[in-house]
């Protein structure tokens, strides 16, 4: 599984699209799905276990539930035992993640200027606190003691680019993905 990580706004969903069609190119089609807003009576780790696959590319996934369980309930749904699990599971799957995370500067005046647009559900000073998550999970490479390997951290910087714009990028990302799989 290649899962994409990040805040509202940051360009999950736009990467996502083009990382599909570039492993389509590359002889390797993947499936997006999306890991959104779930009810509290979905277990987390029964539940997803079906998307784990090698072909899947998941808009959301573990490091977004941390951050936004917090948000949203002041809690994580993922027990200790279930997180232990996932992250065995997805290391011998060869997942890889994708943390996408802005300039704060920056970030701020896109959030301004595109939420209101997008009808967001979370509030602008809400997604900066979550950008702040991913950007700091990034650079760290782990998050509540849960190691992140396979990881890519894109930095939105202030030249604006986001890595859904980025050919290169896309391209490398799929041909270092498929590589992994088949080693």
């Amino acid at each position: 599984m290649l899962i994409v990580e990040g805040s509202d706004l940051v360009g999950k969903t736009s990467l996502v699209k083009e990382l599909c069609k570039e492993a389509i190119e590359q002889g390797f089609p993947m499936i997006p799905q999306h890991f959104g807003l779930l009810p509290d009576s979905w277990d987390f780790f029964s539940d997803y276990l079906p998307y784990i696959q090698k072909r899947t590319v998941m808009d959301r996934f573990i490091i977004s539930e941390l951050i936004y369980g917090e948000l949203l309930r002041n809690k994580c749904r993922i027990f200790y035992s279930s997180w232990e699990a996932l992250n065995r599971l997805m290391t011998h799957e060869k997942c890889m993640t994708i943390i996408i995370a802005a300039e704060p500067e920056f970030f701020a005046t896109h959030v301004k200027k595109e939420h209101s647009k997008r009808g967001e559900v979370f509030n602008p000073e809400e997604i900066m606190s979550v950008n702040m998550g991913f950007l700091q999970t990034g650079i760290h490479h782990t998050f509540c003691s849960y190691k992140v390997d396979f990881t890519t951290l894109w930095k939105v910087e202030n030249n604006r680019t986001f890595p859904s714009s980025n050919k290169t990028f896309i391209k490398n990302t799929i041909k270092r993905y498929i590589e992994m799989q088949n080693g």
